[in-house]
């Protein structure tokens, strides 16, 4: 009896084990949630941006502009050369000022799609706005390219406040696409961070 008693406490006790165990693992609903520092990005276009607390900011403006933007001459050096970018609004709202990058999307579960993926950005640019890319690539040997699912999402105006660019659901092209976000920076504005959730 005393023996049946103890298998009967033992066989509670490694329950009550096994229940504490799988309390303590990640919920599988948020096993494939994840949020990415901007240091996962790569520049590949553009002025050299920098990090900054692992946001990617793209630099500020040239301190002067071209002699192009300002109808093909500029006074010489002496005379105090061309004005300042931030004053030529064709140098300081010229989209090669802007840089470009890649971020991967590194996925948990490769051959489903994503239910979100939202970038946080802040766009400090007072006329171009911050564009992203939300893509999923995948090679195609017949026609020497890749095919792609993509959205596109831009901020709305400037200032110094996180705007979260939230992408819809999407599906990929098919099983073993990569996936990646794209976006443009304008002058002094910056890509802070981007969550995925492929629920």
């Amino acid at each position: 009896m005393r023996s049946n008693m103890r298998r009967g406490v033992c066989c509670l006790e490694l329950v009550g084990m096994v229940g504490a165990l799988l309390a303590s693992l990640p919920n599988a609903a948020n096993a494939d949630q994840k949020r990415y520092p901007a240091t996962m990005c790569r520049q590949w276009a553009g002025p050299q941006g920098f990090l900054f607390f692992s946001s990617f900011v793209a630099p500020g403006l040239p301190a002067r502009s071209t002699p192009q933007q300002n109808g093909g001459t500029c006074p010489p050096p002496e005379a105090g050369g061309c004005p300042s970018c931030q004053s030529i609004p064709a140098c300081a709202n010229d989209p090669q000022n802007s840089v470009s990058i890649d971020c991967p999307i590194p996925k948990t579960f490769p051959d489903a799609g994503v239910q979100n993926v939202t970038v946080d950005v802040i766009n400090r640019h007072d006329v171009l706005n911050t564009v992203c890319f939300l893509t999923s690539a995948l090679w195609n040997p017949a026609t020497d390219t890749f095919n792609t699912t993509f959205q596109t999402l831009h901020t709305a105006g400037s200032g110094n406040n996180i705007q979260p660019l939230s992408f819809s659901p999407m599906t990929a092209p098919g099983a073993a696409a990569h996936w990646y976000i794209s976006c443009t920076l304008p002058a002094n504005s910056a890509l802070v961070s981007y969550f995925v959730n492929e629920n």
